[in-house]
């Protein structure tokens, strides 16, 4: 595995966001452990789920209860012979008939100021409601 040494800064039209790409190679894959494996042992990454982990999982239940929904998982692929790739999704939308649900969040820690974590998740927002074409 190739871990970053640190996270690297990812830019979007909107955002900036801290960026830790891993990369590796099973040493025996054909008994070893698939992509989808690797992601189910990787999520929910700090970028979604906190650290330290246990800590934070239990923190966000009692702050956020199911308020969380479809807003962290991940997305991608694997092939029949278990390679493929993955990404933390952190926003998502849902549509239902005529209705649409947007979801974005911000990485509250200690230091935020929640007048800008909620002028960046409305940052986020607005992205999606862009791509959807409601802005």
């Amino acid at each position: 595995m190739e871990p970053p040494a640190a996270p690297t800064l990812l830019s979007t039209d909107t955002l900036w966001h801290l960026a830790s790409p891993i990369t590796a190679r099973l040493e025996a894959p054909a008994s070893g452990p698939s992509a989808l494996r690797l992601a189910q042992m990787l999520h929910p990454t700090p970028a979604v789920g906190g650290v330290p982990a246990a800590a934070a999982a239990e923190a966000i239940a009692d702050l956020e209860g199911d308020l969380r929904d479809y807003f962290a998982g991940c997305v991608g692929w694997v092939d029949g012979s278990g390679d493929g790739v993955f990404a933390i999704t952190i926003r998502a939308a849902v549509i239902d008939g005529a209705r649409l649900r947007l979801f974005a969040g911000a990485g509250i820690v200690a230091g935020s100021d929640p007048e800008l974590e909620v002028l960046e998740t409305g940052a986020k927002l607005g992205t999606m409601m862009r791509v959807t074409g409601l802005a």
